[in-house]
């Protein structure tokens, strides 16, 4: 389940989803996964994701930051979210690309965050070669969402948290 983080001083942009306009979740389970391909922001210069992520202090934290999830309607649905996955890899709990997963059930205000702390993930699949400098966050719905319920991500962020 995403737990809250507290921005810090030494937060800062490593990744983050093209576009300005909410991403609508799909709403049926074992329907076709979402992919948002990730890329460093343009302050990051030549430096690709990959590079980003080496050049991180040892003690760094990463986090997968999923803002402005809202809804038009209450809902039930759970989603599952990956980070790394390979385009076409099928999403499993049990692959090392899984990072958790969030719902809407607690939405009161019809928006809110969801945030994964990735720093083991990250680490372990960089030790493996496994991610590439197109890393996406995949994201699959576990329960039926419905359609009128719209629900949508504002904004996908990849930060690194310097202690």
């Amino acid at each position: 389940m995403a737990t809250a983080v507290a921005a810090a001083e030494g937060e800062r942009v490593l990744a983050t989803a093209a576009g300005a306009q909410p991403v609508l979740l799909a709403g049926a389970p074992g329907g076709a996964p979402l992919r948002i391909v990730l890329a460093p922001p343009p302050a990051a210069g030549d430096r690709d994701l990959v590079q980003a992520l080496q050049s991180a202090g040892p003690r760094d934290q990463f986090y997968l930051s999923l803002q402005g999830l809202r809804i038009e309607r209450p809902v039930t649905a759970v989603f599952d979210v990956y980070f790394g996955l390979p385009a076409g890899a099928a999403p499993s709990p049990a692959n090392p690309y899984y990072v958790g997963d969030f719902n809407f059930f607690d939405v009161q205000s019809g928006r809110k965050s969801a945030v994964f702390n990735v720093s083991d993930k990250v680490r372990a699949l960089l030790g493996k070669g496994l991610l590439s400098d197109q890393a996406a966050v995949t994201i699959v719905a576990k329960s039926e969402a419905g359609a009128a319920a719209r629900p949508s991500i504002g904004k996908v962020e990849l930060l690194a948290v310097a202690p």
